[in-house]
């Protein structure tokens, strides 16, 4: 072997073996119960949407696609949750989020504003749906905005790529039930019409104008921070949203599960981990009402202060029966006291490309965990 390839290992060698030490090191500081908090590699939002629609804007200057979700609950079916939103069609696809229900607004990562909603849907279950919605956008201009469907039969459809949507803060799993694609719609905003028309020269394929979907999931893993703290009752989780995971009793002796206070719209939403008694995470379930996206790790994920660097965790990500809808391994690795947690998706083929990072900080009590937007490989 060359000399410079030597001396190229053997340094690589010292540095990993100084991270560890001053890992070890670190770690003999803190608390017991540091050292047995579960870790908790990622803050989510999942919701479940009864009816979504979407519609193509090839002439709007600056969005490329005006969207809509409802979600029903069956306590409130009256009193629907709606989230219209907007995308910009160039640079970071930045989306721009109106909903009816102020709660629900604090929930969003991203642009949100709560607006008062007119919302009608046409037609019967079981076939594609019409709807009808009118509100203002953030500069008072308003968006009025029909889709006909005809009852159209049902499509199977599945999971759809990110295509770069909300990239900036989300990493983002869109699950569709059944659909259907129609030529009749109109949206106006501000009074101009940016119904479907393709600009004349434009090069991008549009394979529908307007779609209805049946059973929309929306998953995401939030870019963003929060801390970790253990406490007598369980694990508070300081961020954006301000969550407390408390251990449910009567717990077996080999299994620990906490589960959080209700929260979100008319409380439909509950965050809840399993661990073993020593804080390795078998799984994470962030659940909507009847529905739930999971989080599965093949071997269970040891707390921070028990991961070694290089080592490596499968995981699946799955939403209802809807399984492994992502697979991939965690791949440790250590800089002095930070711990980093690459994701590295396996499939879907689109997600190949992209590498979340969750870097977890450790202290006296707990730790800090801030998860950085994909880096395209």
């Amino acid at each position: 072997m060359p000399r410079a390839n030597r001396s190229t290992i053997l340094s690589r060698f010292h540095f990993q073996l100084f991270a560890l030490t001053i890992l070890t090191l670190f770690l003999a500081t803190i608390s017991t119960s540091a050292q047995t908090t579960p870790l908790i590699p990622a803050n989510t939002n999942f919701t479940y949407w009864d009816h979504h629609w979407i519609q193509w804007m090839p002439t709007h200057p600056l969005y490329e696609a005006v969207e809509l979700a409802a979600a029903i609950n069956p306590a409130h079916p009256n009193e629907p949750l709606l989230r219209m939103w907007l995308t910009e069609r160039d640079g970071a696809k930045h989306q721009v989020f109106y909903l009816n229900d102020k709660d629900a607004v604090k929930n969003v990562n991203g642009e949100a504003y709560y607006r008062e909603m007119e919302f009608k849907i046409e037609g019967t279950p079981g076939k594609a749906r019409g709807l009808h919605v009118k509100c203002k956008d953030k500069d008072d201009h308003i968006i009025d905005w029909t889709i006909e469907t005809d009852q159209q039969d049902l499509r199977p459809t599945g999971l759809k790529p990110q295509g770069g949507h909300g990239a900036q803060n989300v990493f983002l799993l869109f699950y569709i039930n059944e659909g259907a694609i129609t030529n009749r719609s109109k949206v106006t905003i501000g009074g101009e019409d940016f119904s479907f028309q393709e600009k004349p020269g434009d090069t991008k394929t549009y394979y529908y104008h307007a779609a209805y979907s049946s059973g929309a999931y929306n998953g995401v893993v939030l870019f963003d921070k929060s801390v970790v703290t253990p406490q007598a009752t369980g694990i508070h989780i300081s961020s954006a949203r301000q969550t407390d995971l408390t251990k449910i009793a009567g717990t077996s002796d080999q299994l620990v599960t906490y589960t959080s206070t209700p929260f979100g719209f008319q409380n439909m939403s509950r965050i809840e981990v399993q661990t073993s008694k020593t804080g390795d995470l078998f799984g994470y379930k962030h659940y909507f009402g009847t529905h739930v996206m999971r989080i599965d790790f093949d071997t269970p994920l040891p707390p921070a202060a028990a991961l070694k660097p290089g080592q490596s965790i499968h995981y699946r990500i799955s939403m209802d029966d809807h399984a492994s809808l992502v697979e991939g391994s965690l791949v440790a690795t250590c800089d002095g006291d930070t711990l980093s947690l690459s994701w590295q998706n396996e499939t879907p083929e689109w997600a190949k490309g992209t590498r979340i990072v969750s870097n977890v900080m450790l202290n006296q009590s707990g730790y800090a965990l801030q998860v950085a937007p994909p880096v395209k490989q």
